[in-house]
């Protein structure tokens, strides 16, 4: 068996070096970039993964209260769209059968005679 600390580790023998670090290197007043490019970032993967998890579980959380929120909106109004219709349509037919209170009272002029109405419009 190779254990790990037996194991030599393979220094990369290409380094690409991109134009902007070269930019960001010659700038005086970007200090910065020495601090990022210098960063013992595999120690901080242990901050990271907390990090993640925290995020993932914010996530989970919210997505639970938003699904809670659509399903009592949804209890809000049982009645699925065809319902809606159905219901529609029967209250139409409804107030078709009833006549209008305001017909009872008009007056049918007579031939020649124009209605009340519009001879008050002058």
């Amino acid at each position: 068996m190779i254990l790990p600390r037996d194991m030599e580790v393979q220094i990369p023998l290409i380094h690409i070096v991109e134009s902007d670090d070269l930019y960001l290197e010659a700038q005086e007043d970007v200090f910065w970039f020495g601090l990022l490019r210098d960063l013992d970032w595999p120690s901080l993967r242990p901050v990271a993964g907390r990090c993640y998890e925290a995020l993932w579980q914010f996530n989970e959380q919210q997505a639970r209260a938003r699904a809670k929120r659509s399903t009592i909106a949804a209890a809000a109004n049982p009645e699925t769209p065809e319902e809606a219709t159905y219901r529609q349509a029967t209250e139409e037919e409804k107030e078709a059968e009833i006549p209008p209170e305001n017909d009872q009272n008009v007056q049918v002029p007579g031939p020649g005679e124009l209605p009340a109405s519009v001879g008050q419009r002058r």
